[in-house]
This record gives C-alpha cells, sequence and structure tokens, in this order.
C-alpha cells in the first residue's frame, strides 16, 4: 500500500511522462516517443484508426501522418489514480491542431483541423519508470477535416 506522498509522487512522474509524449509527437522525436510505452502496449484512436495499434504500429503511423504536418497538442485537467505501486490509471483532456508543413506565416489560416477528445490510459512502473500500457483516445469534436491515415 502506498502512502500519500507515494501516490503524489507517482501521480507526478505520471504526468511528466504525458508532457514528454505531447512533446516528442510534435517535434516528430520518434524513438524517444517509442520508449514512453510499454512492449505490450496497446493504442486505440477510433475515429483515426479501424483497430487497435501496438506501440511500434501507433509510432510509425504518426511519423508517417504527421511527416507532412505540423501539430500543436496540449493536455490538461489531468485526472491520475495510482492504483498500487507498478499499476495507475488516467485521464486527460486534449486539443490539437494540425497544419500543413512549413505554413506558419500569418497571411492565412492554414490549419488542417482543430480537434479536441480525451485521453483515457494506464500506466505501468517497470524499472526504467512509469511508462503508458494503454491508451484510448476518444475525439469529441474535429473543426475542419483531413484524413489521417
Amino acid at each position: 500500500m502506498l502512502d500519500e506522498v507515494a501516490r503524489l509522487a507517482a501521480a507526478h512522474e505520471i504526468r511528466s511522462v504525458k508532457i514528454r509524449y505531447f512533446r516528442y509527437v510534435d517535434l516528430a522525436m520518434w524513438v524517444p516517443l517509442r520508449t514512453l510505452f510499454t512492449d505490450d502496449a496497446v493504442l486505440q484512436m477510433p475515429q483515426i484508426w479501424p483497430a487497435p495499434k501496438s506501440a511500434d504500429e501507433a509510432v510509425a503511423s504518426f511519423a508517417r501522418t504527421l511527416s507532412v504536418r505540423d501539430s500543436v497538442h496540449t493536455g490538461s485537467s489531468s485526472d491520475i489514480t495510482v492504483t498500487s505501486d507498478r499499476t495507475a490509471r488516467g485521464s486527460w483532456v486534449m486539443d490539437d491542431r494540425l497544419y500543413r508543413a512549413g505554413t506558419s506565416d500569418l497571411a492565412g489560416d492554414h490549419r488542417l483541423i482543430h480537434g479536441f477528445g480525451v485521453y483515457e490510459e494506464t500506466y505501468l512502473r517497470s524499472a526504467d519508470g512509469w511508462r503508458i500500457q494503454t491508451l484510448t483516445l476518444t475525439r469529441t469534436r474535429v473543426d475542419g477535416f483531413v484524413t489521417l491515415e
């Protein structure tokens, strides 16, 4: 059983994992992104992918999709529950914007989409620290349209 200080420390470490997730996606840092997931991780984005993906498949999909787009992701309102010294679950409100790559001028709106949703995740602590074991993104709204896969 974890005491309150250990639970708070674990929740802080998990938040750091998710912060790195958003940063690595936006900076196209695919190798470090993959390290945030357990080897058996399962990612689901039902509005984007027809079937769940492994971490390797998901990172490859992100790399393909975002190779011609610039992205800006934010996550907030995290709700982390540490369920044991090795497991936790959490949810995050998210929004993201995808732009045509290289269109950062102020002359026009080059946004392809502005999306909103909720991440539901589970986490597992290993010798290397906390990792994402399952990730489900449910989009609640998307303004604009682009085929992501």
